[in-house]
């Protein structure tokens, strides 16, 4: 649904008014989406507490306005003013939250493989339901179809959160709410969705048909997600590995851009949306389960999370308003603008790629026990006081739940590929988890871990 949430204030539009305005109402609805997130932020606590009374009102408050204002200008029933048109589709941009929160909320209490697969779902079957709408024949009646699909959306998130039971609800509002914020990854983010941006005010420069065939286009990346979701237990198979898989596309992508006519653009256009439905899908899909892992506050997250990637995707999307509406650049101008969008984008995930979490190198030196050192652990593995051992020092050292199985993990002898490989989690979550239990029970190597098992053995003797 992300996907048609980017074009949202476009597509209606496009169907009734110039391209222009069309184009602003997107990004009107984008500047506001961030002032939602600092909101977001600002009361998560208050938010959270009120968001199962607000999903469905909240959302259709937000959402009408800008459904209205386009039925009535689109079937010349009021001439409805520039400035009251954006004011309506500024408010889409707040009613985006209320819909985002609900569901991430959701799946935060879902196990990893179901997250990634429920978002992976509904990324391949919304772009189609879209489709069907916007080309019923009658564009009022495909704007009414999209406001049936969202509140289908919100009715079902409604019903989720009554069949929940309070009790997970009341433990989530214990964890963390600070956390630290990597900032070269926000730079990396925020970069390459300055890219997406671009090439989404491209598409809409060209036309309603473009934006629908890249809408179309968009369900091969959503496919190519259920096949990650599917697979999402092998080793350092998460959201670094699909950036890193995504951008030499992207690259070649703006290259060829300035080279090609309406067709050429758009067929590129669309593989790129493909492309960035793909990565943004993995993204949220990293971002609920990091929650869940790390038990981290999900409305905070939220805003923290997406809050970069927002403000890159606005800046270029104006970029690209400039570049292709307002005063359309020739060839050469063009490529040198798109050079200079591959050269930040490359250069910022070069600066994530490079930052390295503390302490990673030691930690799979410490869990990479060998077959033998392995053996050696039977006995111990066998002995009938060990789990209450490692309850004990679990519980001594207050580790999280997560913590605690990942503890036993390590105190049973299993090296990172393994414990990544039973818990289905990424790499990048098992290490942090290990660096977050060494720090807590004041070890460095897994070796004193079971040492430390070791000595509760002869205390609970």
């Amino acid at each position: 649904m992300w996907t048609y949430i980017v074009f949202a204030p476009v597509t209606p539009m496009l169907s009734f008014a110039p391209t222009q305005i069309g184009v602003n109402c997107l990004v009107f609805s984008h500047v506001f989406s961030i002032f939602s997130l600092v909101f977001c932020f600002a009361k998560a606590d208050w938010l959270f507490e009120h968001l199962k009374k607000l999903i469905v009102p909240g959302t259709l408050v937000c959402f009408a306005p800008a459904f209205m204002m386009a039925f009535l200008d689109g079937a010349n029933i009021v001439a409805v003013s520039k400035p009251v048109l954006y004011s309506a589709w500024a408010i889409f941009g707040l009613g985006e939250l209320f819909l985002s929160l609900a569901w991430i909320t959701l799946f935060s209490l879902m196990s990893a493989r179901w997250v990634a697969l429920s978002i992976a779902v509904g990324g391949v079957l919304s772009p189609p339901l879209v489709l069907l709408m916007l080309n019923v024949g009658n564009p009022t009646l495909g704007l009414a179809g999209i406001v049936f699909i969202i509140v289908i959306g919100c009715v079902i998130a409604l019903y989720l959160f009554t069949r929940t039971e309070p009790e997970q609800f009341e433990m989530m509002k214990t964890y963390q709410h600070k956390y630290p914020v990597r900032k070269r990854a926000s730079v990396s983010s925020a970069f390459y969705r300055l890219a997406y941006g671009f090439v989404v005010v491209m598409l809409c420069s060209m036309g309603l048909s473009d934006v629908l065939f890249a809408i179309a286009i968009a369900v091969f990346g959503s496919l190519v997600s259920v096949l990650w979701a599917i697979r999402r237990t092998k080793p350092k198979w998460n959201f670094s590995t699909v950036q890193r898989m995504t951008i030499p596309l992207v690259v070649a992508i703006l290259l060829l851009i300035p080279f090609f006519d309406d067709l050429g653009r758009s067929i590129c256009g669309g593989i790129a949306v493909a492309t960035f439905a793909y990565t943004k899908l993995m993204e949220m899909t990293e971002l609920v389960v990091m929650s869940a892992e790390f038990q981290i506050f999900p409305v905070r997250r939220l805003a923290t999370g997406q809050l970069s990637t927002a403000i890159g995707f606005i800046v270029g999307a104006l970029i690209a308003l400039f570049a292709f509406i307002i005063e359309p650049l020739p060839l050469e101008p063009l490529l040198l603008l798109c050079c200079l969008i591959v050269i930040a984008v490359v250069t910022a995930y070069a600066l994530f790629a490079g930052e390295k979490e503390e302490g990673v190198d030691d930690e799979y030196a410490i869990v990479s026990v060998s077959a033998a050192e392995d053996s050696d652990t039977t006995s111990l593995r066998n002995s009938a006081p060990f789990r209450e051992r490692c309850d004990a020092l679990a519980e001594r050292y207050g580790l999280t739940n997560r913590e605690a199985e990942i503890f036993n993990c390590l105190a049973k002898g299993r090296n990172a590929e393994h414990i990544q490989q039973t818990l289905f989690i990424s790499s990048n979550t098992t290490r942090t988890h290990i660096r977050h239990i060494y720090r807590k029970m004041n070890i460095s190597s897994q070796q004193q871990l079971i040492d430390l098992v070791d000595r509760q053995k002869s205390a609970h003797l």
